[in-house]
Parts: structure tokens; C-alpha cells; sequence
């Protein structure tokens, strides 16, 4: 059974939070167990798995093009699961993990001689948010994630050691805490204020919320930052050339951490480029659980920050060939050379895919 390295119990844990849970475990634990078919299970009718545009590009409709995806990451990679953090809103019906692949190694008899990556261990992280029907069936899937060594073979125009992190995971398990409603309040509405500066372009309403030395780091990109001055002046570069049209929000606090999700889609205009722009993120807000603010009910600052989003569309143009890794291997292992990969055979593969 694949276990949460971090507890999901605490204060204001409801039976609708649980039922909620109980979905991500069962997700989790296929994911563990490297099981499409347990995976698929509680997928509604409907689900859709939202293109990330990094490992893959186009959407999944339907739990058989959902499950394949799946199977194919088992089919061709061993690797050890690690859900980290997990959280809920039971007014969204979402449920968020914070997960590491450890020990990713592409299987012998999937080795493909094209991609000299082959055979060599790395680890993933990523974070998901599953947003349940009211029947407690997944309908949409929303994921971001680094990629294998394969994947940026395939994937990348230059070096395949763009977008390297040293980002783990694990290294933000604990402590477990025991939240009142009032602090968990107090999270939530420091999450909103972290979006709305986003949204707005104005650091100036967070400046009390970040440690100054609060470290960032996008785990797909590679991006670090070191204080919250370099944090507000990365904000302030972007809004140069960044105009919001719209932004949606959702947010889940653990009940029994330090930690806050935020995912996010945003549309808006790059202004350098005049490209409409139409992407989300997934975000980790870190409290400060030594400071005993957070014991006193009040809100301690943020010393960490982690950031997973979707490429701009310049940026797709620029660093990302077209066509997912995924797409071009096989149930039982990827295709030998000069064999045509999935998908490109006929309509079939196509319709499975969900394109």
C-alpha cells in the first residue's frame, strides 16, 4: 500500500474530506503499484487528463486513453512511489499529492538504441489534483511533473540537461501539527493573497507574507530563487511582458502541516509577442512550523515556495520538439528502430489517445 509520508488527519477533518481521500489512496496505491487497471477504476466516464504540454501535449478523454497513458509509464519504466503531502477542499471536491518517482530506470527490454539516456536511474517529482464528480468518480486530472532522461531526448530542441532540478520531494516532509480552523483559515486566505499577487502584478501585498530569505524553486524549469527580493523582482519582470485576462484559483491546506496548494489557470496576453496564452500551475506554499506564530493561531512567514507550471507558448516553441514521448512507446516496451511508434500507425491509436 502506498502510505502519504505525511498524515492526513487533524482538525476539521470531515467524512466528505475522508470519502475525498479515500479516492487519492486508491489512485495512489495503483500508481504504487504500477496497476492501470486499478488506476482506471475510479475514473468517471468523462475524465479528462489535461495536457501539461511538457510530457504531453494533447489531452486524454475517457478512462481507457487515461489508463493507457498510465500504462505505458509502467510498461516501460520501474520506479518506486512516494506520495508526500496530501490535501483536500471538499468544496471543489479536489484532492492534491506532492509525490516523488524515485529510482526511474527505463526496463532492459525497453532501452531504445535512439536515446542513449536509456538504462540510466533518475528521480521525478510532480504534483497532481484530482477533481471528483458527486459520485466520488475522477473527472479531470490535472498534473504537472519533470520529466525521465528519456522524455527529454525526445522532447527537448538543445542539451537534454535543460530543465534539470535537484529538487526533491521528500525534503519537505513534516512536521505533523495539530491545526485549529482558525489557523487553517489563516493559511487558506495567505494562499489567496500569494495568487492575487500574481494576478495583480503587485509583490507589495506579500512582502510581509515571504521569509526574506524564502527560497523558490520550479522543479520542471530549474528556476531558484534565494530571497524574497529576487522573488518580487522575478514578479515585477514578468508583468513586463504579461498582461492577465483572467485568472481561477483553488486552494487546499493540509489539516495536519505546514503547507498550503494552490493550482491556478490563468489566460493573458504575452505582450512581446502578442501570443495569447492559456496555462496552469500547481504551487506548494511552506509555512514556518518552528515559529511559534503558528502555534499562537497567528500566520508565521513562508521560508519556501514550490512552483510547477505549464510553458508559455513562446516557451513551447523554443524549447520543446513536437509529440510526446509517451505517444511513441508501447504497451510492452517501446517500438525497435525503424518500427513506427504508437499512434502513427493508424486512426485507432489516435481515438484512444483522446486527440
Amino acid at each position: 500500500m502506498s502510505q502519504p509520508v505525511e498524515a492526513n488527519t487533524g482538525a476539521g477533518q470531515s467524512g466528505r474530506e475522508q470519502q475525498l481521500l479515500d479516492v487519492l489512496s486508491a489512485f495512489e496505491d495503483a500508481h504504487f503499484n504500477q496497476d492501470a487497471e486499478a488506476l482506471e477504476q475510479p475514473l468517471a466516464n468523462n475524465v479528462v487528463q489535461h495536457a501539461d504540454r511538457i510530457v504531453t501535449d494533447h489531452d486524454r478523454s475517457g478512462p481507457d486513453a487515461v489508463a493507457l497513458f498510465f500504462a505505458k509509464y509502467y510498461a516501460n519504466y520501474k520506479f518506486k512511489h512516494f506520495p508526500v503531502v496530501r490535501a483536500v477542499n471538499a468544496t471543489t471536491n479536489s484532492v492534491y499529492c506532492l509525490w516523488d518517482d524515485e529510482d526511474v530506470i527505463m526496463k532492459p527490454e525497453s532501452f531504445d538504441e535512439e536515446l542513449p539516456a536509456s538504462g540510466s536511474v533518475t528521480s521525478l517529482s510532480g504534483i497532481w489534483r484530482l477533481v471528483m464528480d458527486d459520485s466520488l468518480k475522477v473527472k479531470d486530472i490535472w498534473f504537472l511533473r519533470q520529466l525521465t532522461r528519456e522524455e527529454k531526448k525526445h522532447r527537448l530542441h538543445y542539451r537534454p540537461s535543460q530543465l534539470y532540478s535537484d529538487f526533491h520531494a521528500k525534503s519537505l516532509v513534516g512536521p505533523t501539527l495539530d491545526l485549529s480552523e482558525k489557523q487553517i483559515a489563516k493559511m487558506h486566505a495567505a494562499a489567496e493573497a500569494f495568487n492575487e499577487a500574481w494576478r495583480m502584478g503587485d509583490p507589495s501585498s506579500v512582502h510581509d507574507l515571504l521569509a526574506p530569505d524564502c527560497h523558490t524553486v520550479n522543479p520542471i524549469f530549474g528556476d531558484k530563487k534565494a530571497s524574497r527580493q529576487e522573488w518580487e523582482e522575478t514578479l515585477k519582470d514578468v508583468f513586463r511582458f504579461w498582461q492577465v485576462k483572467s485568472n481561477t484559483v483553488d486552494i487546499a491546506v493540509t489539516p495536519s502541516s505546514n503547507k498550503a496548494f494552490i493550482w491556478w489557470h490563468v489566460q493573458g496576453v504575452q505582450k512581446d509577442t502578442k501570443q495569447d496564452n492559456d496555462m496552469y500551475g500547481l504551487n506548494l506554499l511552506v509555512f514556518d512550523a518552528h515559529n511559534d506564530m503558528l502555534i499562537k493561531g497567528k500566520l508565521p512567514p513562508v521560508p519556501y515556495i514550490v512552483g510547477y507550471r505549464q510553458p508559455l507558448q513562446s516557451e513551447v516553441e523554443h524549447i520543446f520538439k513536437a509529440g510526446s514521448y509517451q505517444d511513441k512507446l508501447s504497451e510492452v516496451g517501446s517500438p525497435k528502430k525503424g518500427q513506427a511508434p504508437v499512434g502513427e500507425a493508424g486512426q485507432g491509436a489516435q481515438a484512444e489517445t483522446g486527440a
